[in-house]
């Protein structure tokens, strides 16, 4: 089904709250454990073991949801992160959106929901509660997915700060296909290009300033190995003969070889031999 302008200029998608009663759906993500690093994985790190161990939900902050007084307080007994975690909801946008530096998050795309968990426990340890393995419910993915489509379309995705660039998100995820839909329709519909915008995906100029990386400067010039040697000749590239310039040498011209047409070389006389007569001795 091809989305159309009423799926994101209406009063629901424009008001949708993030994060809702579900959780986060997109970023920014608070962490309320900065630099919280699990005891055992930290360990594995400073010690150069390979390959490093995972942090488990248990060892991760916060209890399961949905499960019972018990399980929750053996949970909480196994907890190292001094502070609860936020939700993350079960409909989000498959990009690491955790802030790491004042609003600019991490970035990591992950087109699976274990892959990008797995991720955020080990590298954000602290920053989310478990989830739940419970299954979506209708509310749920209606909440998600119109606060996506007003992170979209009013420009959020576009302009949002990252560490990794994350392009256009998981392909064919939420954010590729709401942000495509917009574009096509600001390019059909002036009064929502008027409104909103035409450009809906992440900006390929600004997304690498905004991503923190040092822009690429000028190309040096190529390293001279023996500069001394080279620091006198002209590298400026020839110039055209004049027009008043006579035509070129043809060379040295070859000897002649007594064919015809061309005079025969006399051959130099050589000096007469002269006799001499000795006396005879008596």
């Amino acid at each position: 089904m091809s989305l159309t302008r009423a799926d994101f200029d209406n009063p629901t998608v424009l008001n949708a709250a993030n994060p809702s009663a579900y959780g986060y759906h997109h970023g920014p993500i608070p962490n309320n454990n900065p630099g919280y690093r699990e005891p055992l994985r930290a360990a594995a790190i400073d010690a150069g073991t390979r390959p490093l161990p995972n942090v488990t939900p248990a060892q991760n902050n916060g209890p399961y949801w949905g499960q019972d007084s018990a399980k929750h307080m053996l949970n909480m007994s196994t907890l190292a992160a001094p502070i609860a975690g936020v939700r993350l909801s079960t409909i989000n946008t498959g990009v690491c959106d955790i802030d790491v530096n004042a609003g600019q998050m991490c970035g990591q795309v992950f087109t699976a929901q274990p892959s990008k968990l797995r991720h955020i426990r080990n590298d954000h340890t602290g920053a989310l509660l478990n989830p739940s393995t419970v299954n979506v419910t209708g509310p749920v993915q209606v909440a998600g997915e119109n606060a996506i489509k007003r992170f979209v379309v009013t420009g959020g995705w576009r302009d949002a700060r990252y560490l990794s660039e994350p392009g256009t998100g998981p392909t064919n995820g939420r954010l590729d296909l709401y942000a495509t839909a917009c574009e096509r329709i600001a390019r059909n519909d002036p009064e929502f290009a008027a409104m909103f915008g035409t450009q809906f995906h992440r900006r390929p100029i600004d997304a690498v300033s905004l991503s923190g990386k040092r822009k690429r400067g000028p190309t040096p010039p190529p390293f001279n190995p023996l500069p001394d040697q080279d620091k006198d000749r002209d590298d400026s590239p020839p110039k055209p003969p004049s027009p008043s310039a006579g035509r070129k040498s043809r060379g040295t011209p070859k000897k002649s070889t007594g064919t015809t047409g061309s005079r025969p070389s006399r051959p130099r006389a050589s000096k007469p031999t002269e006799d001499v007569t000795f006396p005879k001795l008596v």
